[in-house]
Formats: C-alpha cells, sequence, structure tokens
C-alpha cells in the first residue's frame, strides 16, 4: 500500500483533489462517508480492511478512522472552497484511499456489502478496464 501512497504524494495532483476523485469516480458521497465513520466499530470491528485483491489477502491497518463527530466534505478538505487548497496526504486521506479502492473486496461480507461501489482497485494494472470503468462512471461511454 506503501507504493500507491508514494504514488499519490508524488502526483502533481493534490491529496484532497486525488479524494474527490475516487469519491466520484465510487459514487460514495458525502452521507456515505459519514455513515462509514459513523459506523466504523461494527463494519471493521478489527479496525483494519482484510480484503482480496488481485487473487492474495491483503490487511490495511487504519490510522485515523473513526473521527471524532461527522466525517464531512470540509474535514476532507474536498468541499467548494477548501477543494482548491492543496493538501498533503493525511491519514485519514490515506485510510478512505483505501476503502475507496478496495472496500467492496472485503473479506468481512457484510462490509463487502456496505462497500460495493468501492471497487476501483480490482482496475489497477489493468488500463483498458480501469478505462472502460472510468468511462462509465462519468457518462462518456458509447
Amino acid at each position: 500500500m506503501s507504493g500507491l501512497f508514494q504514488i499519490v504524494e508524488a502526483s502533481t495532483l493534490s491529496a484532497n483533489m486525488f479524494l474527490k476523485h475516487l469519491i466520484v469516480l465510487a459514487d460514495f458521497g458525502g452521507e456515505m462517508i459519514k455513515r462509514v465513520n459513523g459506523n466504523f466499530n461494527s463494519l471493521f470491528p478489527l479496525n483494519r480492511l482484510e480484503y482480496l485483491w488481485s487473487l492474495q489477502n491483503y490487511s490495511y491497518q487504519f490510522n485515523s478512522l473513526p473521527v471524532p463527530g461527522q466525517l464531512t466534505n470540509t474535514k476532507l478538505g474536498i468541499d467548494g472552497k477548501k477543494i482548491l487548497q492543496n493538501q498533503s496526504l493525511s491519514l485519514v486521506h490515506k485510510d478512505l484511499i483505501v476503502i475507496l479502492l478496495f472496500g467492496a473486496n472485503s473479506l468481512n461480507e457484510k462490509t463487502a456489502e456496505v462497500l460495493a461501489k468501492c471497487e476501483i482497485g480490482n482496475y489497477l494494472g489493468q488500463p483498458d478496464k480501469l478505462d472502460k470503468f472510468i468511462k462509465q462512471r462519468s457518462g462518456l461511454a458509447g
């Protein structure tokens, strides 16, 4: 996972903008993010996401979630005003990126159901499939 975060940090895209793009692609808006934060302990009772990716099991230990109170777009730096401010990759950004990429692959079936839209990670390393997925989600597929 550290390799992915290094790519994000080296990108010309700010961390909050990268996160916003993932949220839009996953169609996983602010209400769902609030729900994940509010129900975090039932979704991730061991405080980690155990998931299957590319025929291997992985485990990601959360570092920041759940946050106290509500997890809002403003706190994430992805609302109207803050989206234009370049933010570096924070622990909460990392935790959400992992959920958005691999949540649907959770080994916990109930968690996978709640996070069914969080499947973008399935297309990493497969540019044709990723391109098709992005076009479908953005309404550009013909």
